[in-house]
């Protein structure tokens, strides 16, 4: 192996993951001290932040544990809360991609946050910058969740702003999206996606919120291919 062009796509790969450890770190810190003070053996939080990677559902995997929930529950609940990532794989760039261990482990590390990044005008362009900017942002997690474990709990109660990170992360990401693109026709569908999900489903609001917004970018799509438009 080329050991310049390794140290360039590393670079490069790594050169994305800034947003992602501002979003992260906090997080990570609020998620292990979480944990801890549920009562779970220390180890617990590292081991879920590194195996399950999953964001949301592992704060709700604390509440469910320790509420005695079934196997079953979990099952579903994660379904539900992970449904969203059934329509990543529509503009995720597997053209990247070239084996099956590249294959495994760029779909188990995608997460909403690396999705986020990874169709904002990034430059990447083969598989190692992309694995390893999903393998920098899966550290992330797992470093922040273990600090978090042991040190997150020294974090005064009275401290403001951490739950709004991720929050904050996606607006900075959305506006540099549009800001670069100039396509705005999705923010219109995701509005119309909110709006229906939320007077007609509002029990299910993320669901079926996605599902009309994938139906709406796919017949976009569509109608751009047919009528030539496609990349216009």
């Amino acid at each position: 192996m080329n050991t310049s062009t390794f140290t360039h796509d590393t670079r490069h790969g790594l050169r994305l993951l800034p947003p992602v450890v501002m979003g992260y770190f906090p997080l990570g810190l609020a998620f292990g001290a979480l944990a801890t003070d549920a009562g779970l053996p220390h180890w617990v939080a590292p081991l879920t932040a590194a195996v399950v990677y999953g964001g949301s559902i592992e704060f709700l995997m604390i509440t469910l544990i320790t509420g005695g929930a079934t196997l079953v529950t979990m099952a579903t609940t994660a379904f539900a809360v992970n449904f969203r990532h059934v329509f990543y794989p529509l503009s995720y760039p597997r053209h990247l991609i070239r084996n099956a261990g590249g294959w495994f482990y760029g779909a188990y590390s995608l997460t909403d946050e690396v999705y986020a990044i990874v169709n904002t005008p990034h430059g990447l362009t083969n598989q190692r910058q992309l694995l390893i900017f999903q393998a920098g942002a899966h550290f992330t997690w797992f470093f922040s969740t273990l600090i978090g474990v042991f040190a997150g709990q020294a974090i005064p109660e009275s401290f403001h702003g951490l739950d709004f990170a991720m929050a904050g992360l996606f607006t900075v990401l959305a506006i540099d999206f549009f800001r670069h693109s100039r396509q705005y026709r999705p923010l219109i569908y995701a509005f119309a996606g909110c709006a229906v999900a939320w007077f007609l489903a509002p029990g299910a609001f993320l669901m079926v919120a996605l599902v009309i917004f994938a139906a709406f970018c796919i017949a976009d799509a569509v109608y751009q291919v047919k009528t030539g438009k496609a990349g216009h």
